[in-house]
């Protein structure tokens, strides 16, 4: 199975709309009993700065998703949404199965590169 990553931008501090730190502690704090197979990981910087705050969701073979202006209580909605997107088979999620708080964080949708 391949590894499927949920990157956290604290990149912007806490002074910063949107408080990445925050969001990241609550999504580890929300995921701490779950046995998910997903690793979470906080980055440097997305390059979303005036947008904060950001995560990206990525896999290898699949669609990957970056969302903006994300507040710590959608924590549990990332994680719901990353369930789903575990689930699926190219990482495909249709917009009415997301979380409905996140439609209007998405982004983008990037298609997975072609195999070599």
């Amino acid at each position: 199975m391949s590894q499927h990553t949920l990157f956290i931008c604290k990149g912007c501090g806490p002074d910063r709309k949107g408080s990445s730190p925050h969001l990241l502690d609550e999504v580890l704090a929300s995921n701490a009993d779950q046995a998910s197979g997903l690793q979470i990981e906080a980055t440097s910087c997305l390059w979303t700065c005036d947008r904060p705050c950001s995560a990206s969701l990525i896999c290898p073979g699949k669609y990957s998703y970056h969302f903006t202006d994300l507040s710590p209580d959608q924590a549990s909605d990332l994680l719901t949404f990353a369930a789903q997107y575990q689930d699926s088979g190219d990482g495909y999620v249709k917009p009415p199965k997301m979380p409905e708080s996140l439609l209007p964080k998405l982004l983008v949708r990037i298609p997975s590169p072609p195999a070599a």
